[in-house]
């Protein structure tokens, strides 16, 4: 694994059919490390992924510091909706995130070393 990190990493998003085939994939990110670490399936059939985010290029804007949530929003069928990268100044990572009843979306992980746990509306 020596080395690995030299490469950035993205998102990668893929929905597979009832079969395993692959019905579409989606590679999400910038030029330095993006990191997916939770999908959930929306109401509207999309999807919503978060996880964490060091790029402010690319898929992903207004970086906000060494490296912060990035949450981003998929249709049915793959294609970007929105992005958000929300964070301070030092490092904020993404663990998990679930859709509210009133359609918005919370967010859970660390900001430096305290918990964090955001409040998104739909949009």
């Amino acid at each position: 694994f020596k080395g690995l990190m030299m490469y950035p990493r993205d998102f990668w998003v893929v929905k597979l059919n009832a079969d395993g085939e692959i019905a579409w994939q989606k590679m999400l990110g910038g030029s330095q490390n993006d990191w997916g670490r939770a999908v959930e399936q929306t109401a509207d059939g999309g999807y919503v992924v978060a996880g964490d985010s060091s790029s402010n290029d690319g898929d992903v804007s207004e970086n906000h510091g060494i490296e912060d949530f990035w949450v981003v929003k998929l249709n049915a069928d793959g294609a970007l909706d929105w992005q958000k990268s929300l964070g301070g100044s030092s490092v904020d990572i993404a663990y998990d995130i679930s859709e509210t009843k009133d359609g918005g979306y919370v967010v859970v992980g660390e900001s430096s070393s305290d918990a964090w746990v955001v409040k998104l509306n739909a949009n």
